[in-house]
């Protein structure tokens, strides 16, 4: 999306790593309290402007070795997808406004409350299986969000 505008997208690695999944986690990623799974946190860019500070989870059962790969030059997706073949079905996404800790607004490069949508997303594979979760701070007026609705035919 950003590519169509011009925009330059790049994305930084914060965190590469396996963390225990919290209430939070346990819930999206439908799994326990307690169980290892990977964490990656990434900001994303616009022309190297901070735009999002992204959190992915996933199962490490599904994804052996995931953290050799270079996501910051590499699409998760792109391999989730070619080299684990896991294809992605649909997603759930919620979304609602909130500020910004000082420590996300310090990564972000903004002051501490500012406005920022939290994306929280479920991806399923064909079959209906979760194999990802994000967790997604956009900076409230430096996102867009674009929907197109269809009736049922």
């Amino acid at each position: 999306m950003l590519k169509s505008k011009g925009i330059k997208p790049r994305s930084k690695v914060i965190t590469l790593g396996i963390i225990e999944a919290n209430k939070k986690i346990a819930s999206l990623l439908d799994t326990t309290i307690g169980t290892k799974v990977y964490e990656i946190v990434r900001v994303r860019y616009g022309d190297n402007i901070p735009l999002a500070l992204e959190y992915s989870y996933l199962p490490i059962n599904l994804f052996e070795n995931l953290l050799q790969y270079d996501f910051e030059n590499t699409s998760l997706y792109e391999v989730i997808e070619n080299v684990y073949n896991y294809k992605f079905k649909y997603s759930k996404q919620w979304i609602k406004i909130t500020t910004l800790y000082k420590n996300e607004a310090k990564i972000l490069d903004v002051d501490e409350h500012t406005p920022a949508f939290l994306l929280e997303s479920i991806s399923y594979d064909t079959n209906d299986k979760i194999v990802e979760v994000t967790r997604s701070l956009n900076i409230g007026d430096r996102t867009t969000f674009y929907t197109e609705l269809w009736p049922n035919a």
